[in-house]
């Protein structure tokens, strides 16, 4: 609305209020100065010759005020016209502000009409809002009802589930100690049948000049001399004296003396079964041992110890000395501790025994012996 009106305006219209404040006096109210008047007592000649000169100069100023009263109305004329022009200027920006304030006030009204509308919308959304929340919070009560009596209904089942697991973990730790039982029971009946197996192959096949076998004992010979062992089958040939072979034997085998395979076993034991205990359980006069490390501990009545290692291995170190070690892989070494045999068992079922005296024999299966003596000498016979 500001830009209808200029500077230039502006000083036009204070032109004008200080043009027409300039006159002191309106030009109507001017009174021109006062003519000569003849007296009733004064004949006219008298008047004429007492006052001639006053009377033209009377008339010379009127003719003048005359003048001056009509550039006045001019001027006041022109004044006027300019004063109705600059009116007409004003009331055509006066016309063009009312009609910009008409539009002004009808866009504001418009906008308060569309926000009021807006408003009372927001207004009935937001009770229908809170009218939904409330219900929504009605069912949310009623659902976190529900949820406390199945969270109370669950702690009872978990209870319940709780002891039922505690019952079966028990049952299962027991049919796990009496199955460890069996386990251990089995591994000893087939370690001594091992055992005693290694005895009558070692009756079969030790040299006679070191040991001799009678029920299942070894004892001394009186003679010294070395003698080849017995023979239960013919050999198929002779291998001509090979000291490397018997060397290269030894370094096959996993543990090639009963000291060696015993540190080794004491080793496991320091390493995997000295840690913490963590579980101890006792059944039928057996002592299970867990530890932090991951190995079991089975210790039986007769004191034979079995040890189950956390790389799936196993020890057994059997009341009467014998020692047993299990690879995962397989690999089986047996002491026989009365005759400081050792028995090394190999995936594939090839036996190997290495004897006091040091002479070794490799049994591959049903097929051949192959015996390596300490002086080199190599023979291989049929079975």
């Amino acid at each position: 609305m500001s830009g209808l009106w200029d500077d230039n305006d502006l000083d036009e219209f204070m032109y004008l209020e200080q043009e027409i404040g300039a006159y002191d006096v309106p030009i109507a109210q001017k009174k021109p100065e006062p003519v000569p008047q003849r007296s009733n007592s004064m004949s006219y000649s008298e008047f004429a010759q007492k006052e001639p000169r006053k009377s033209s100069a009377a008339h010379e100023q009127r003719r003048k005020q005359s003048k001056s009263v009509q550039r006045d109305v001019d001027r006041a004329a022109e004044e006027y016209d300019l004063i109705a022009a600059a009116k007409e200027r004003y009331l055509k920006k006066k016309r063009l502000l009312d009609a910009e304030y008409d539009r002004a006030k009808q866009a504001r009204d418009q906008r308060v009409r569309t926000e009021h509308q807006s408003t009372r919308q927001t207004v009935s959304r937001l009770r229908a809002l809170e009218k939904k929340a409330g219900e929504l919070e009605t069912e949310l009560i009623q659902a976190q009802t529900e949820l406390d009596t199945l969270e109370a209904e669950q702690t009872t089942m978990d209870r319940q589930t709780q002891s039922d697991l505690t019952s079966l973990n028990d049952q299962l730790d027991d049919v796990a100690g009496q199955t460890e039982d069996l386990d251990a029971a089995i591994a000893e009946q087939e370690a001594e049948l091992q055992r005693l197996k290694g005895i009558v192959d070692i009756q079969n096949h030790a040299p006679k000049a070191e040991a001799g076998v009678g029920q299942g004992k070894v004892y001394q010979t009186k003679s010294t001399k070395a003698s080849p062992p017995a023979r239960t089958t013919r050999p198929t040939h002779d291998e001509p004296v090979k000291g490397a072979e018997y060397a290269q034997e030894i370094a096959a085998l996993p543990y090639a003396t009963p000291e060696v395979l015993q540190q080794a076993v004491e080793d496991d034991i320091a390493e995997y079964c000295t840690s913490q205990e963590t579980v101890v359980r006792r059944s039928n006069e057996r002592v299970g041992v867990k530890y932090a490390t991951g190995a079991r501990a089975v210790q039986f009545s007769n004191g034979t110890m079995k040890y189950i290692l956390p790389d799936g291995g196993e020890v057994v170190k059997f009341y009467n000395g014998d020692v047993k070690k299990a690879a995962a892989d397989g690999t089986q070494i047996y002491l026989y501790a009365d005759v400081q045999t050792l028995l090394t068992t190999l995936p594939d079922k090839t036996e190997i025994f290495r004897f006091k005296t040091g002479q070794i024999e490799r049994h591959v299966g049903n097929k051949s012996v192959k015996i390596f003596y300490p002086n080199g000498e190599v023979k291989t016979m049929a079975k």
